[in-house]
């Protein structure tokens, strides 16, 4: 299996460099990173060679030809982009967040550090308070969700305020933290949609042009480059949108104004 896609990799290879030339081929970095890894491909088909490296980790970089699949993804850009602009917000709510667990992880050193072995097994050599290091870890742990009732029925014997510890860590930790990184990503998400969807709107398509050009033919037959002023008014009617307004419903007197606000020179 490995030599057969080998084979089609490389016949892309050869077809694109007949195809684009030499010069062309070279000159687009998606095809540097195809001759790239297909090169490296074939590094990788000897195993049994005496190098000083496992050369099979070479099959591993194909993987990467999926990154391809973002240029040709708008859904994959825009997240990759969403993650990109959020990564600032993101590093803030988690320095915020490394805070509070240092806080609750130095109150549990103090409340549970004398527990090394827990009635159900929770607490134990792995998971329990007896180091500041422990007690990071166990805390993040608890903070997706695992096992942080048993760990709190482990902690019972301490009295009322394991509970109090407990309910109110989970709250922060659980309820408020994970919802605050999932609104500042969702957030920069909307934005991200918002600008392509304003961007969408107010690009200039080829068939745009096109209408222009077409409805411009009907009022000027001789291809003047100029119109007669009382034939703008119904230029921009029969024009389609986004450069005209033909089929959405406007007042007269709207669309003059809109006319009188471009400023256009009457000669």
């Amino acid at each position: 299996m490995n030599q057969i896609f080998l084979v089609f990799f490389f016949l892309e290879l050869v077809l694109k460099l007949i195809g684009y030339g030499y010069s062309h081929y070279f000159s687009q970095n998606s095809n540097l990173f195809d001759f790239t890894i297909t090169i490296l491909s074939f590094m990788s088909v000897d195993t049994n060679s005496n190098t000083l490296f496992n050369t099979t980790v070479f099959r591993i970089i194909r993987v990467a030809r999926l990154l391809r699949m973002i240029k040709a993804s708008k859904s994959l850009q825009s997240l990759l982009k969403t993650l990109y602009l959020a990564f600032y917000n993101i590093l803030n709510v988690t320095m915020l967040l490394l805070l509070v667990l240092f806080a609750f992880a130095v109150a549990a050193m103090n409340l549970f550090g004398g527990i090394t072995q827990g009635p159900g097994g929770y607490i134990n050599s792995q998971a329990n308070f007896n180091s500041f290091y422990n007690s990071m870890i166990t805390l993040f742990r608890c903070m997706t969700g695992e096992a942080w009732n048993g760990l709190m029925h482990d902690c019972a014997k301490t009295g009322a305020v394991c509970y109090i510890f407990w309910i109110l860590y989970t709250f922060v930790a659980n309820f408020i933290y994970i919802n605050v990184f999932i609104a500042v990503i969702y957030e920069e998400f909307k934005s991200v949609q918002t600008v392509d969807e304003t961007s969408e709107v107010l690009t200039i398509k080829r068939r745009d042009i096109s209408n222009f050009v077409n409805t411009w033919s009907k009022f000027n037959p001789q291809g003047q480059h100029y119109m007669k002023t009382e034939l703008f008014k119904s230029f921009l009617e029969e024009l389609p949108p986004p450069l005209g307004y033909k089929g959405l419903k406007m007042q007269s007197t709207k669309l003059l104004k809109i006319i009188y606000c471009l400023n256009i020179r009457d000669h």
